[in-house]
């Protein structure tokens, strides 16, 4: 058993280097995103069970209305995501990192003066704007192109 496994591991090995003999940069890229999104997503989503009946209760609002939006949020950073690796290529990794985190940061301290359905909906589009860019932006090293991570935009 620990003979095949060896064997395996040098055959994944051997495919994880690159023409050089080095190990191909894109996977430090995944190295980098894999904690990343395991903690974003994975607590998001397990938080959201407590979060959401504090919602209903604070906002007077019914569940469907508390998930659509959060949908409407999800959704939105996955339409970013498309031209987000063009817009890191094109402006450089500082200024998205600096306009998304201020972003981030201003949907966060909206979120302290929400009191109705439509205040929750303002306070949930800027974090969708900003999630996917800034995660992006935190990964991209100088040798890699962001565009790796989208869907490339002729130009």
């Amino acid at each position: 058993m620990s003979n095949r496994f060896a064997r395996v591991f040098r055959e994944i090995q051997s495919e994880i280097k690159g023409p050089d003999g080095k190990m191909y940069y894109g996977w430090w890229n995944v190295a980098a995103v894999f904690p990343c999104v395991i903690f974003i997503f994975f607590t998001t989503n397990q938080m959201l069970q407590l979060m959401y009946p504090a919602v209903e209760n604070a906002l007077n609002l019914s569940r469907a209305e508390v998930v659509s939006i959060y949908s409407f949020k999800s959704a939105t950073a996955a339409i970013v995501a498309f031209g987000a690796g063009f817009l890191i290529d094109r402006c450089g990794v500082k200024p998205i990192l600096y306009i998304c985190a201020t972003m981030t940061g201003l949907g966060f301290i909206f979120f302290h003066f929400v009191d109705g359905k439509w205040m929750w909906w303002l306070a949930g589009i800027p974090l969708g704007f900003s999630s996917i860019p800034l995660l992006l932006a935190t990964i991209v090293t100088p040798e890699s192109k962001a565009t790796s991570f989208s869907i490339p935009v002729p130009t």
